[in-house]
Parts: C-alpha cells; structure tokens; sequence
C-alpha cells in the first residue's frame, strides 16, 4: 500500500530562526533530510513538500496518509538524520499495518510525543 508522507517546507522551530546559512527554513531542510534516507530504503513513502500544513505552533509537521487509513499529523520535530529515520520508520509500520494504527511497542522512540492529529478515513474511501 502506497504511504504518503507530506512535509511542511515553510515550517519555522520557534527560537531557531527563520532560515539556515543557505536561506531553508526547518521545513525543508527536514523535508532534504526525509529525502535522503528514504531514496536509500527499499521501501519509504512518497514524500511530498507542502507550503503550510497550518501547525504552526507544532513545527516541523509532518502528515502520514493512505488512502482508505487513519491518517495522522506529527509535528515538533528537530531538522536532523535522526528525526528523518524515526518519521520513516514509523512510515514503514504505518504502511505494513492493515489499517494505518501501529501499536504502540513498534513506535521508535523518536516519534513518540510527537503526534498532534488522528485524521480519521473519508466515508467512502477505501483502499
């Protein structure tokens, strides 16, 4: 099953500034991070840049979805390799679950606390 993981790129970490050296706001150097490692996996998630996931207060924010599954939004995530590999690993027992709930004992640690939203399936979508 196809996972989607999309990324807000115009996200800001309050008190880290606005930008990098190189003008990236957090957003999307962790948006350059997740691309990175997942074109290193077998199997990762599309990852798509967004302008604004409106989780402002929550930066970095990050929503997991496929089609006919819960759906979630996580944010408060650190621009780096390790919050990268942790919100990919999470997708990969995401997309192997039948219905998008991972149990608890396989989150990796650097995803946990980090969930804002359950986003709940559309009536009529399915898989």
């Amino acid at each position: 099953m196809r996972v989607t993981l999309t990324v807000c790129t115009s996200c800001s970490i309050v008190g880290n500034g606005t930008t990098d050296a190189e003008n990236r706001k957090d957003g999307e150097r962790l948006a350059i991070a997740l691309e990175q490692q997942a074109g290193q996996r077998d199997q990762s998630p599309e990852i798509v840049r967004h302008e604004c996931l409106w989780a402002c207060s929550h930066s970095c924010a990050i929503l997991i979805r496929s089609k006919g599954r819960t759906g979630y939004l996580a944010g408060r995530f650190e621009p780096s390799a390790e919050a990268a590999t942790a919100i990919l690993d999470w997708a990969r027992a995401y997309g192997e679950s039948p219905d998008g709930r991972v149990p608890y004992g396989l989150w990796p640690e650097g995803i946990k606390g980090h969930f804002i939203a359950r986003i709940p399936v559309l009536e009529g979508e399915t898989r």
